[in-house]
């Protein structure tokens, strides 16, 4: 548990730092002014009207500043007065041709004021920089209503990896532990394993509208999954998931809702991959909106139903519910989210439960060709059953730290380096386990 909390320690010191050093610098006179402390305030809190006449005063002063025209436009778009909002844009990316945050506000401009083919352009550099995954899933779905000329587009993506884990097997932090349940008998668990694994990934993402000019459209996602551990086969993963998502965005009003599918094929192990395959088919309307800026907050409820493929597994069936939220801000991310598992049929203990989760991510950039990814998750489940063995309600905590790094050589071709530690604890000492996972990848992207 140090281990961890040292770790999760470690991440926040450096959001800290991270999130400060992209700040702008103290040494501007004019963002520490009260004039532009006033209208960025106005604008914060919706007072646009306000805002843009204070941020047209400071630019009359400071027409070459990069923010003042940057949230000069952004009270412009907010007042639908697209044209001034294009002129300040252009003054910015002048100025910093690498601001994609400006860059992606400038495509979006473009595209509700009808110049299609310009926003079609600035769309595709942002895509080809290194902005954060869910801002590219986005763009893919605008240049899909933008090209006119065909109805589909197809991305892919193919990752191949090693992999290394200091307990592939969830060994216990003390191998001997008591059953209270049953006068305190000492017994044995098992002890961590080591291994390493080769793993792939491969996604193809088929989009298209039903007509030309409609907001519309339809997201087919394939994913294949495979990792192989050298000795520990048990370890061993087979993953498969069809996700057809229908989509109803609008640039003009900063929305998106969209309804999605999941059917996915999971065959773990190899020595008892019969009766643990199982099928998993899920529900999942969401709706996004625009809060301010750089934010989007995403709501969500999902259903998932879980079916072992073998007769005598049937009473670990279960069906999932879960609701959440997710918080985008720039490159930081937020989630929070509540599911419940109830089983269908059986006497086991070790499926009703709920289970919540948070996250945190931040991703912070050296420059155009590094990255460093940090997310933190917390889970909390307390099982609703009494487990005869432990003469108690099962309840876990788990903590997890992950912190990748990239190194991107051009928009399709990137090496990650990935380091997990998770520490899970119990009041059943059956369950308290660490585990450290290292990997290193090759991604390739493709897009016709």
């Amino acid at each position: 548990m140090n281990k961890i909390l040292r770790v999760v320690f470690i991440f926040f010191l450096f959001f800290v730092f991270a999130n400060g050093d992209a700040k702008i610098s103290q040494r501007d006179v004019i963002v520490t002014s009260a004039e532009y402390i006033s209208a960025k305030a106005h604008y914060k809190s919706g007072d646009y009207d306000i805002a843009y006449n204070l941020f047209e005063k400071l630019f009359r002063k400071n027409n070459n500043h990069i923010y003042v025209n940057y949230y000069l436009a952004m009270s412009a778009v907010s007042l639908q007065k697209y044209d001034e909002a294009v002129a300040a844009l252009e003054r910015v990316l002048i100025t910093k041709p690498d601001f994609y945050r400006a860059r992606l506000e400038f495509a979006k401009v473009l595209y509700i004021s009808g110049l299609k083919s310009q926003a079609k352009e600035e769309f595709t550099k942002v895509l080809n920089s290194n902005v954060p995954q869910n801002v590219k899933d986005n763009i893919q779905i605008y240049l899909a209503s933008l090209n006119d000329d065909k109805l589909y587009n197809l991305y892919a993506t193919l990752m191949v990896g090693l992999q290394y884990s200091d307990n592939v097997n969830n060994g216990l932090d003390d191998v001997e532990f008591t059953l209270p349940g049953f006068s305190n008998i000492t017994v044995s668990g098992e002890k961590p394993d080591s291994d390493r694994a080769h793993i792939e990934y491969l996604s193809l993402d088929l989009i298209n509208k039903f007509k030309k000019n409609s907001s519309f459209v339809l997201k087919n996602r394939l994913i294949g999954y495979n990792r192989n551990y050298k000795d520990y086969d048990d370890g061993d993963l087979v993953f498969f998931s069809y996700q057809p998502t229908l989509i109803n965005y609008s640039l003009k009003d900063k929305t998106q809702y969209s309804l999605g599918v999941t059917i996915d094929k999971v065959i773990p192990g190899k020595e008892n991959k019969n009766k643990d395959k199982f099928m998993a088919y899920g529900i999942k309307p969401k709706y996004s909106f625009e809060v301010f800026p750089n934010a989007r907050l995403a709501s969500y409820i999902k259903y998932q139903r879980i079916l072992y493929d073998e007769k005598s597994s049937s009473d670990r069936d279960y069906n999932k519910k879960e609701f959440g939220f997710d918080l985008y801000y720039n490159t930081l991310y937020a989630g929070f989210s509540f599911a419940s598992d109830e089983k269908n049929s059986g006497d086991r203990t070790d499926i009703d439960k709920n289970i919540w989760k948070t996250n945190l991510g931040y991703t912070y950039k050296f420059n155009d060709k590094f990255l460093l990814n940090t997310e933190y998750e917390y889970t909390n489940s307390k099982y609703d059953e009494e487990d005869i063995f432990f003469d108690s309600h099962r309840k876990d905590t788990t903590h997890n730290v992950r912190i990748g790094l990239s190194t991107i050589f051009d928009k399709n071709n990137i090496i990650n380096l990935a380091f997990s530690t998770t520490y899970n604890s119990s009041n059943q000492n059956a369950y308290d386990y660490d585990k450290d996972v290292a990997t290193i990848s090759y991604i390739r992207k493709f897009q016709w």
